[in-house]
């Protein structure tokens, strides 16, 4: 990435964190290579996806995992955290998926029973270092203030600004993709589609992909910039940003 894009990402970062704390929330950055996020998230409502636990994906470590943290400044309780990691070893977001390396580790892999796999036929040929992020919770007392919308947008522009990644996708179960609303508009994916049948983790599951690419992504950061100085009280700022194409 260039120098302004650099700067555009790590200004919407900035908003984002002063945003949540002016709502008396705290932000904390984890590289831990996901062990709190694991332990903290076990007493959390149930997370489906299991690419990013450390006890389940022995690949996963500081270098390529980060999680963000979101508590309550007054009472130092969680609020809301997430998850990412980084798949560097593949270049190809088709083969990601029909290698079975997106949900299993190596070995599980191949010893698991062929689930039914496909790609989604509108989805673009995306071709790069991929990131999947997830593993959202946002505790129920803390519901309602916009914590995952935060949330994914922080943990987002953090791969992009730190692992200078091309594609970000996402895993939904079908009731939260067939909704598009969630996934396209709340979280500010660009497509989303059916991916898989039969993957089996603490259940069997359906799971749809989400994805957005850098490109994209920063095609619409000035909206959400424009989003963020409203929330802050910066209409006008002259930082406000262009629209980079």
């Amino acid at each position: 990435m260039n120098t302004h894009e650099h700067d555009i990402i790590r200004y919407g970062l900035q908003l984002h964190r002063r945003a949540l704390e002016e709502n008396g929330f705290i932000v904390s950055v984890l590289q831990d290579g996901l062990q709190q996020w694991q332990t903290m998230v076990a007493d959390a409502p149930r997370v489906a996806n299991w690419c990013f636990r450390p006890d389940r994906q022995p690949d996963i470590n500081a270098g390529n995992s980060l999680s963000f943290l979101i508590r309550d400044a007054a009472s130092g309780a969680p609020v809301g955290t997430i998850a990412l990691r980084l798949y560097d070893a593949f270049s190809e977001l088709v083969d990601l998926v029909q290698s079975g390396r997106l949900w299993f580790s190596a070995s599980r892999a191949l010893e698991a029973a062929a689930p039914e796999i496909r790609f989604p036929d509108d989805f673009p040929e995306a071709k790069g270092r991929i990131f999947q992020l997830g593993g959202l919770v946002v505790w129920p007392a803390y519901q309602g203030n916009r914590i995952g919308w935060h949330l994914v947008r922080l943990i987002r522009w953090a791969k992009f600004q730190l692992f200078n990644a091309d594609h970000c996708i996402g895993l939904e179960l079908p009731k939260m993709a067939e909704t598009k609303y969630m996934p396209l508009k709340y979280y500010g994916y660009a497509r989303v589609g059916p991916v898989a049948k039969g993957i089996v983790m603490d259940m069997e599951h359906e799971f749809y992909m989400t994805h957005i690419s850098r490109d994209e992504a920063l095609h619409r950061l000035p909206a959400d910039v424009v989003s963020l100085e409203d929330m802050v009280g910066l209409d006008g700022n002259p930082k406000k940003l262009a629209v980079v194409t």
